[in-house]
């Protein structure tokens, strides 16, 4: 993929369709960070500031049946972003 762009729907579909729950994405060429709802998952992203080139980017989407077990996530840079989940035997 070159880049997420309009691709988050199309993306969305795919990891129903193969059963994923989790997900880290990268290259998204995203600018800005923060979280999406999408139709089935949470994204939570991090990408280049607004006045750059939109290039590198991560991302991790979690499906919706797991987002409530999210305790939190931070945005390291554009290359780095982390989600703590709460499981049964402590976090993930």
């Amino acid at each position: 993929v070159r880049g997420l762009g309009n691709k988050e729907e199309e993306l969305n579909d795919e990891l129903i369709k193969k059963n994923i729950d989790l997900s880290v994405i990268t290259e998204t060429k995203k600018k800005l960070k923060g979280t999406k709802e999408l139709k089935d998952y949470v994204m939570v992203y991090s990408g280049v500031p607004q006045n750059k080139r939109a290039t590198r980017g991560v991302a991790i989407l979690v499906s919706n049946k797991w987002k409530n077990k999210i305790i939190s996530y931070s945005y390291i840079n554009e290359r780095i972003v982390t989600c703590k989940l709460k499981i049964e035997r402590g976090t993930l």
